[in-house]
């Protein structure tokens, strides 16, 4: 099972099979015209991976809102 993410322009594929991944992202590449690195961002989300797993960061989401609104301080 290969499952992938979709919305407007963000893309995550996951699967645990590495090899798979590839071969899904190389038929995706030969079909569209898409750049498919490791996952950094996806909706706003930061994405890091640490040794320890992987950890989800929103804080550049809601600096830019404080920062919109005029609430940075």
């Amino acid at each position: 099972l290969v499952t992938i993410l979709l919305y407007v322009d963000d893309l995550v594929i996951t699967k645990v099979d590495l090899e798979e991944i590839g071969r899904n992202k190389s038929q995706l590449v030969a079909s569209f015209e898409m750049d498919l690195g490791d996952l950094q961002y996806f909706l706003g989300i930061e994405v890091i991976r640490t040794p320890k797993g992987i950890l989800i960061n929103q804080q550049p989401y809601v600096l830019n809102m404080l920062f919109k609104f005029g609430m940075k301080d």
